[in-house]
């Protein structure tokens, strides 16, 4: 007997909402969209939004959702920040479907205009020259990539922020005894690959720019946390003199 899987569609409304991508038939899946992005919906999503707030921000800062999902972090960021701060960046146009229909309160849609990005590569072209993220959060993204990817994803973001901006990122560290572990989630995608430190702190000096470490934030799924932030005000502007980059 063949299982009936849900299947989500945004309305025409908000197809106006969306840069990038075609509004398509999208994956049909088992569990809900709150169980695809591992569950612990509200805690999770209420978690980083009171941490962001006290790293500083403030309804008129422009922030950046990186790997935004079905919008478990959104739905408490969209109705703080002023009226199109709020980006959300994602590869799969079926979650941010479900999260519109699902989740995001009608009136916020209507009244905060939130924007979304869907594509695969961190692409922020379509991000009007004048915006400069301020606050950057991706939760939960770095343990779904390669060491390749989270470089390229880095990469991409640092231009893209203010002079003082600051990207939070989550992720499993890499205990150092044999080759980061990486295996296939439920749906075959990465899950779980564990980063190097060291080599990311390297990596990021090498884009002219600085981490951090972040504590006392409460871990979901054991999660660490780290914080990366542009050198001296200046960011993305490639290898610096003297770093062996």
């Amino acid at each position: 007997m063949g299982i009936n899987r849900p299947v989500y569609a945004a309305s025409a409304a908000w197809r106006g909402f969306f840069v990038g991508g075609e509004m398509t038939t999208y994956e049909s899946h088992i569990l809900g969209h709150r169980e695809f992005v591992g569950g612990e919906w509200e805690r999770v999503g209420r978690l980083m939004f009171e941490w962001m707030l006290r790293e500083g921000l403030k309804p008129h800062h422009y922030f950046l959702d990186a790997g935004c999902g079905g919008l478990r972090c959104g739905v408490h960021f969209i109705p703080y920040l002023d009226v199109g701060h709020y980006w959300g960046l994602d590869k799969r146009q079926w979650l941010l479907d479900a999260g519109l229909e699902c989740e995001l309160d009608a009136q916020a849609r209507a009244e905060k205009q939130p924007r979304f990005i869907v594509n695969a590569g961190f692409d922020l072209g379509a991000v009007p020259a004048g915006v400069a993220f301020d606050y950057v959060l991706a939760a939960s993204l770095f343990t779904h990539l390669r060491q390749t990817e989270i470089q390229h994803c880095v990469e991409a973001l640092l231009p893209r922020m203010a002079s003082n901006g600051r990207l939070y990122a989550t992720y499993f560290r890499w205990a150092g005894k044999s080759e980061p572990q990486i295996i296939a989630g439920p749906y075959g995608e990465l899950y779980g690959p564990e980063l190097d430190e060291d080599w990311f702190a390297g990596m990021v000096q090498c884009l002219g720019a600085e981490v951090e470490p972040v504590s006392q934030y409460g871990k979901p799924e054991l999660q660490e946390m780290l914080c990366v932030r542009k050198a001296g005000g200046e960011g993305g502007s490639g290898n610096r003199v003297g770093s062996g980059c």
